[in-house]
């Protein structure tokens, strides 16, 4: 099949891979087939998926009820009477994804907070692969929900809400990035303020992963438009040419009333891009999601267990995974891994336990309960915060890492971290003994 034929499909599989569903696994090994010429492959079995992804309609997080779900153009019965109302709120505009993570963690926290203090939140975002731009009114009363095919009649919605403030936290998986930034900038005398949470503003690669699926360090644009068109971390309907993309983002951000960054790693990032940035980007970092206090000291002297937590991607570091338990296997050593979350690799070993889905209030019992010596933060890439790491250092277990982003700015501080040497799993795996041999030596002490 020629390269052109293949395109639509591509294009549908990307944004359909974004999209955070139980069959997300799924999706990302057909986008990957179709890349790597396996169409008839991915064709044959895209549609036997349709139904079901539909379905995710529930928006990928809460399930909605699809008689709640309106055009603005007619809303239904007492929803009119509540859009009118909603609008004498002057809400504030959440543009948002749907992909799960930090970032949305992070949105459901502020929109929470902010609506127990009176206020009034739109949340604007985009269901990849449904080409559906869904607006999720809230307040202390009620809930709406707007859904429009058509990004210029949703934005007719959000400029007769007149809204107080936007507030832009994700566009990942959004498309039309170009005209998406230029309507928001449109709001002339609305506050616009911008939370970096990845860096998409930087790269179509958010996680700056390049071809070769390394961090790619930021090398010079050269490089960068080379890697754009080969990279599988990039979205297929992003442009190839990353001065194009990064005037856009320059100019949209040297806009924004202010840019907030969760770590001082992020604001390094940002100027080394966009120096003119430098007097903007303000440090505030993300509160936690729960308050714990450290769990109890282990009884007794046990063999190393390594936590390694939330959904492992390649980017966060499955294939350090994959090595470790390797490693492991091979050197008959005690030590194993356990996994809470997923793993986006097939592993089955006895040096290893997936989890799968856990309640996030769950995780000090779940750590307590696998008996975790270590936390380990396997990813590749520079986090922007790290909730993770935040959590292992709340919980008062050792925490292990590579010497990149956020992750390494907490262990570097935390009496109980450890930098692994190098980017490698037996470095890191070197890292994880230390580690565990440092909180055995404490419990000896004591």
């Amino acid at each position: 099949m020629s390269n052109a034929k293949k395109l639509p499909l591509i294009n549908t599989l990307s944004s359909l891979c974004i999209m955070p569903s139980i069959h997300n696994r799924v999706l990302h090994k057909l986008y990957h087939a179709a890349r790597q010429d396996g169409v008839a492959y991915a064709t044959k079995h895209l549609y036997s998926y349709g139904a079901k992804l539909y379905k995710s309609y529930a928006l990928a997080r809460k399930a909605i009820p699809l008689e709640s779900v309106f055009p603005f153009a007619s809303p239904t019965g007492s929803a009119q009477e509540k859009l009118a109302l909603f609008q004498s709120l002057h809400p504030t505009i959440l543009i948002d994804h749907m992909c799960g993570g930090g970032a949305n963690a992070f949105a459901q926290q502020w929109i929470n907070r902010h609506i127990a203090e009176g206020g009034a939140v739109a949340r604007w975002t985009y269901l990849s692969g449904l080409n559906l731009y869904l607006l999720e009114l809230e307040s202390t009363q009620y809930k709406l929900f707007i859904k429009e095919r058509s990004f210029e009649r949703m934005a007719q919605c959000i400029q007769w809400l007149s809204p107080s403030k936007l507030l832009l936290n994700e566009l990942v998986s959004w498309p039309q990035i170009e005209t998406t930034l230029s309507y928001l900038q449109s709001f002339l005398s609305t506050p616009l303020e911008v939370w970096v949470h990845d860096y998409f503003c930087i790269c179509p690669s958010y996680s700056l992963m390049n071809s070769n699926n390394n961090y790619c360090g930021l090398p010079g644009t050269i490089v960068c438009n080379q890697c754009l068109p080969a990279n599988r971390n990039v979205p297929a309907y992003t442009p190839d040419n990353i001065t194009a993309w990064r005037r856009q983002w320059e100019e949209f951000l040297q806009k924004a009333a202010a840019i907030y960054v969760p770590d001082k790693s992020v604001q390094d990032i940002l100027e080394q891009i966009y120096p003119t940035l430098h007097a903007k980007a303000q440090i505030v970092p993300h509160a936690p999601l729960d308050q714990w206090a450290p769990l109890p000291p282990l009884s007794r002297i046990t063999p190393p267990v390594i936590g390694v937590i939330g959904h492992i991607t390649s980017h966060k570091g499955a294939t350090i995974v994959q090595e470790l338990v390797a490693m492991l296997e091979s050197r008959c050593s005690d030590a194993r891994v356990v996994v809470i979350g997923e793993l986006d690799l097939p592993i089955t070993s006895s040096k290893l336990t997936v989890t799968k889905a856990y309640r996030h209030a769950d995780l000090p019992e779940i750590i307590a309960a696998h008996g975790i010596t270590v936390g380990l933060v396997p990813s590749l890439c520079p986090e922007t915060f790290s909730y993770t790491a935040l959590e292992v250092t709340q919980l008062g277990l050792p925490l292990v890492c590579f010497n990149l982003g956020a992750q390494a700015q907490r262990v570097k501080v935390y009496p109980h971290g450890f930098i692994a040497k190098t980017m490698d799993a037996n470095s890191c795996l070197q890292a994880c003994l230390l580690a565990h041999n440092h909180a055995m030596s404490h419990l000896q002490s004591s």
